[in-house]
């Protein structure tokens, strides 16, 4: 059988073999929190963030991260042939603390977005994609892959990058452990 796979939503994943800087990157981030009251005033759940309060792109202690993950942002559009030349950048962290979580949700006003998980126990919340569809047309789903699934799930791994496009949904289940870090970023 020949197959055609239209619309994908394809989740780049990266693995950071160089983590000698998340000590410092994770030590700033509870320095920010010290000094900075959290910000996505219109998210549903109150997890710790920095979104709209500063743009990480702008501390120098994170540009080794970011300069990382930019190069991975590119071999992921040259891998998809997607000509892609960010004009705007925005990072922000999340610390989710225990019983934590984050609804479903987009990036409605970026083209591309990615998570990468900087401290948490491996066991720590994952994140959920999906694409809703899955209400339309409902089928018993004997083994779940990639090609028949209403959502994917990616464990957390301490150094692991996620990319996908803006508009997937994805969310971030209750938060079982006590703390788990996440760098957030937008492209435009």
């Amino acid at each position: 059988m020949q197959s055609v796979k239209l619309f994908p939503k394809v989740i780049g994943i990266f693995t950071n073999l160089n983590i000698s800087y998340h000590k410092k990157i994770i030590e700033k981030c509870y320095s920010i929190k010290k000094k900075i009251s959290s910000g996505g005033e219109n998210w549903l759940s109150k997890v710790y963030n920095v979104s709209g309060k500063i743009n990480l792109y702008e501390d120098k202690d994170f540009k080794p991260l970011l300069q990382w993950i930019d190069e991975k942002l590119l071999e992921y559009t040259s891998n998809l042939n997607i000509d892609f030349k960010p004009i705007n950048k925005n990072a922000w962290f999340q610390i989710y603390n225990k019983n934590d979580y984050q609804d479903y949700h987009t990036h409605p006003d970026s083209r591309i977005s990615a998570i990468y998980y900087l401290k948490g126990k491996k066991n720590s919340s994952p994140t959920i994609f999906t694409d809703f569809n899955f209400s339309t047309n409902y089928f018993n789903i004997i083994n779940p892959t990639e090609d028949n699934s209403r959502e994917w799930t990616i464990p957390f791994q301490e150094g692991v990058l996620l990319i996908f496009r803006s508009e997937v949904p994805h969310c971030v289940p209750k938060n079982i452990n006590s703390e788990r870090i996440s760098i957030a970023i937008n492209y435009k």
